[in-house]
């Protein structure tokens, strides 16, 4: 997406507080016409930012970056960069992030923000919750495993959490389209590699935490911590009124709750909570349930089919 150039002062603006600059030469008041992590992409006036991966290094791609033109680097290892300015970060995988969002002109900042987070259900709450919105005249956009929706297209998706860097374009696109909220996915695996740095969320949602990618974090312990950084990285930023929807059925929702710097909603079937399902009938053709809110009580009528256990995460087969 061809944006107004940018300096790389004004980027590195976005990290303060966040990501501590370790480093800095030559001339960071230079303009920025695109950012990438990816050295094949890299064109005249492109920022490179190094981040190390899974399998490949981007530090051992500086040359290739600033051969193809790179108007500055950053990274987070000591490199000789030449004549391009060079800026050492604690974290570059952050980093990319806060950058590419600030880029981009910050559009979480511009959107109302839902995330969700949990083993099974995201989907299908994702999709609920846009429903519903959509219902009440909001324009939504929507990220995740089936697609990502920018008012009527459709684009197919490469993660359930895009990367940094096309996480921050595709909300700009939302921004740019009159979209007004964005209700998405955010994956355990997003979550651990900071593909969400550089995104402020007003409400964060849990849905269930069972036995899944113990390859990727080993054990259910880590599995968790990564799930619970989408609500403790609720605290500060700019937005007012945030708030965390949990199910306190699932035993994991009670340490959200406890974590949670922002005010929590607790839902559930069994437990009691907040938001509760009471009267539950379920049939061939849908549930019925009455909805127990704060503001009172009212029946829901669905045609989604399922257990109780599918009811209380909102969608557990997936």
């Amino acid at each position: 997406m061809a944006r107004d150039p940018i300096t790389l002062t004004q980027l590195l603006a976005a990290l303060r507080g966040q990501v501590e600059v370790l480093e800095q030469r030559g001339d960071v008041s230079c303009p920025v016409h695109a950012i990438t992590d990816d050295s094949r992409a890299v064109t005249s006036g492109s920022l490179f930012v190094a981040v190390k991966g899974e399998r490949i290094d981007g530090h051992g791609f500086i040359e290739q970056a600033i051969r193809a033109g790179a108007a500055a680097v950053v990274a987070q290892t000591p490199v000789a960069s030449g004549p391009v300015p060079f800026v050492r970060v604690a974290d570059s995988r952050k980093a990319l992030g806060l950058l590419g969002s600030r880029f981009h002109g910050d559009p979480s900042a511009r959107l109302k923000m839902i995330g969700v987070t949990g083993t099974n259900g995201k989907t299908t709450t994702t999709y609920l919750c846009k429903a519903l919105l959509e219902e009440i005249g909001r324009r939504v956009g929507l990220i995740g495993t089936v697609g990502y929706q920018i008012g009527q297209e459709t684009f197919p998706a490469s993660h359930t959490t895009p990367g940094a860097l096309d996480l921050q374009e595709l909300l700009a696109k939302m921004v740019e389209s009159g979209l007004t909220t964005t209700v998405m996915e955010v994956s355990s695996h997003a979550l651990a590699l900071d593909r969400t740095s550089g995104c402020e969320y007003d409400v964060a949602v849990f849905t269930n935490l069972t036995q899944d990618h113990l390859d990727f974090h080993h054990t259910m312990d880590e599995y968790f911590e990564v799930k619970l950084r989408l609500f403790t990285g609720l605290a500060g930023g700019q937005k007012n009124g945030k708030r965390a929807l949990v199910n306190v059925d699932d035993p994991r929702g009670a340490a959200i709750r406890t974590a949670c710097p922002v005010p929590v909603w607790g839902y559930a079937i069994q437990s009691q909570a907040d938001l509760k399902a009471e009267r539950v009938s379920l049939s061939l053709t849908g549930t019925t349930f009455t909805a127990v809110t704060p503001s009172g009580s009212f029946t829901v009528e669905s045609r989604l089919v399922g257990s109780t256990t599918s009811i209380t995460c909102w969608g557990r087969s997936e």
